[in-house]
């Protein structure tokens, strides 16, 4: 369950961490197969709840049939033709076989007790895994809370980021635009001076030159300036 538990973890955050070395007696894993039997077990204990009762009032019962049980033994009378023969009517016949019957039943309930200490046990045990996986998932709980808030400081951060970057994009298509049009400008004025009706200005025409030979303009800006369609 850990490792599940990890795997997870990482796949969700994109990280890579471990878990830690298992001490001795602690960390231990818990099967979720194993949690298969609580409500089978808790309603077993609900049942043997009911025959201890059962049982318990069965002994308090038995304990006043053997009280009288005891009158009646003490109470036997001897066989007049034999010493050792003692006579028993059958009124106190039906009491001790009813007696009997009782001390079976109630051994019985008795023995079936022992599945209740079992079961206690079983139940015992298994409150204490449950604690465990609890306090692992408290644990991981916490690891992922504090995962969480340096994530979200991280994409708050980039957040801001992309909006700086953002805010000087549109500063930038700003400059370009101004720029853009200034230079349409010129070019503008360039094409009027040179190509356009009137007096031609030579000045212009080296002004283009110059910047034909320091590679600011090739010969495909210069024929689009004289047919007068260049745009940046």
């Amino acid at each position: 369950m850990r490792g599940l538990c990890i795997e997870s973890f990482n796949n969700e955050y994109g990280l890579d961490d471990v878990l830690k070395e298992k001490l001795k007696g602690r960390n231990k894993d818990i099967n979720s197969k194993d949690m298969d039997g609580y409500q089978k077990m808790k309603n077993q204990l609900e049942k043997n709840k009911v025959k201890l009762e059962q049982a318990d009032n069965k002994s308090k019962k038995l304990d006043t049939s053997s009280n009288e049980i005891n009158d009646i033994l003490s109470n036997l009378k001897q066989s007049k033709l034999n010493k050792n023969t003692y006579l028993l009517n059958e009124e106190d016949k039906i009491k001790l076989e009813k007696y009997v019957d009782e001390v079976k039943i109630t051994n019985k309930d008795f023995q079936e007790m022992n599945l209740l200490s079992v079961t206690i046990d079983n139940v015992k045990d298994q409150l204490e895994d449950d604690k465990k996986i609890i306090k692992f998932f408290e644990d991981n709980n916490s690891l992922l809370s504090t995962r969480n808030k340096a994530l979200n400081k991280k994409l708050e951060e980039k957040e801001n980021r992309i909006k700086e970057l953002e805010e000087e994009n549109s500063s930038l298509r700003q400059t370009i635009r101004y720029f853009k049009d200034k230079f349409n400008k010129l070019v503008k004025l360039i094409q009027e001076k040179l190509f356009g009706w009137g007096k031609k200005d030579p000045m212009y025409k080296k002004f283009v030159e110059d910047l034909y030979n320091k590679n600011i303009l090739d010969n495909d800006d210069v024929k689009s300036i004289e047919k007068g369609d260049y745009e940046l």
